[in-house]
């Protein structure tokens, strides 16, 4: 008899219903190359899935399963966050299934935590955690999950408890080879104060005969947004995507040569597996998971904003240099990044879940 699974995750919805609006989201994104396998393995799945604003409870079909919907308060407030997870719960207590893929972020939900009597699998996103949990331990992200998966070995040394975490990276279909002449620079992240959207606008203003493209999703503080926007039609050679759909991110990165990292502190990103498949070299300031850059030369890592401008002006006169690190990145990712690799993967890490 074939595995069932119950899926939950926030950003998933618009994907599902394959909608040409539906903006980039990463721990979607990661999730729905996932589950695509694992429906092709034969894996019966549902989806559990709040929505913004007012909206009754209701299941909708969808190309992978039915979807059960309903609308969500904004969060903020202990109750709207307890009144959300009550409506999770009820969700889940009426929806068949062998096990939960959960692939919201942890801390949304109050302490307060309901069994649904299935084992329960979190799936982490280094975008999806917030920075407080670093400090305060993993509390949070452990609650109620018989198994946690990260996406890299730096992640799981973070947790105070790692051995319940296990490393499953981002999983992608490996495309066909990439063109090869490419100039722009990309950009790829949340509009928030600490993904370091300031230094891509500086580097741009400092190549202003080089395409820059910023792929950037809306998040709560409109000022920063606003304030990121204003410069953006400053700078001639910037082009500002917001809330742009994944298909337009992944091209964004087949027309690139390069695509800066500015997020501290972050993980091994989607954005960057994209990269790395699609031919664009990944140039990160600070952040370097694994050590992938550093010690696999997957691409070039910077420590300051001065180091990460050498290291693009480098890589704009230097072809053969970055076409040597590009095949070099492309065959890793085809190798650890592999969709069907990485399902086979998490079908070992759940399977004593099942048998249990």
């Amino acid at each position: 008899m074939a595995p069932s699974m119950v899926v939950v995750c926030p950003d998933l919805l618009p994907m599902l219903l394959e909608s040409a609006v539906a903006p980039y989201r990463e721990p979607a994104v990661q999730c729905l190359h996932l589950v695509e396998e694992l429906r092709a393995r034969g894996w019966q799945l549902s989806f559990v899935t709040p929505v913004s604003g007012a909206r009754e409870p209701s299941t909708v079909s969808s190309r992978l399963g039915p979807v059960r919907v309903w609308g969500r308060d904004a969060a903020g407030t202990w109750w709207s966050r307890l009144r959300h997870a009550r409506r999770l719960y009820g969700a889940l207590r009426d929806t068949p299934g062998d096990l939960v893929l959960r692939c919201d972020a942890p801390g949304e939900l109050p302490r307060t935590a309901w069994p649904v009597g299935r084992p329960q699998v979190q799936l982490l996103a280094g975008e999806r955690v917030p920075q407080r949990h670093w400090a305060r331990g993993d509390t949070a992200i452990l609650r109620g999950a018989r198994l946690v998966m990260v996406p890299s070995t730096t992640f799981r040394a973070r947790l105070r408890s790692p051995a319940r975490a296990q490393v499953l990276p981002p999983a992608f279909p490996v495309p066909a080879p990439p063109r090869r002449e490419r100039r722009a620079v990309a950009w790829v992240g949340p509009l928030r104060r600490d993904s370091g959207s300031d230094v891509f606008l500086d580097l741009a203003d400092a190549f202003p005969d080089t395409p820059f493209q910023l792929c950037a999703q809306s998040g709560g503080d409109a000022a920063y947004a606003a304030r990121v926007q204003a410069r953006c039609r400053t700078l001639a050679n910037v082009a500002l995507a917001l809330d742009a759909p994944y298909p337009h991110v992944v091209e964004s990165l087949g027309a690139a040569r390069f695509l800066v990292s500015t997020a501290r502190g972050g993980d091994l990103a989607a954005r960057s597996v994209l990269a790395w498949l699609h031919g664009a070299v990944v140039v990160s300031l600070v952040s370097d998971p694994d050590a992938l850059l550093r010690e696999r030369g997957l691409g070039w890592h910077a420590v300051d904003p001065h180091a990460l401008f050498v290291a693009v002006q480098r890589g704009l006169q230097n072809d053969d240099a970055c076409a040597l690190v590009r095949e070099r990145a492309r065959r890793y990712a085809e190798e650890a990044f592999d969709v069907r690799r990485v399902a086979e993967r998490f079908e070992r890490r759940v399977a004593p879940l099942l048998r249990a």
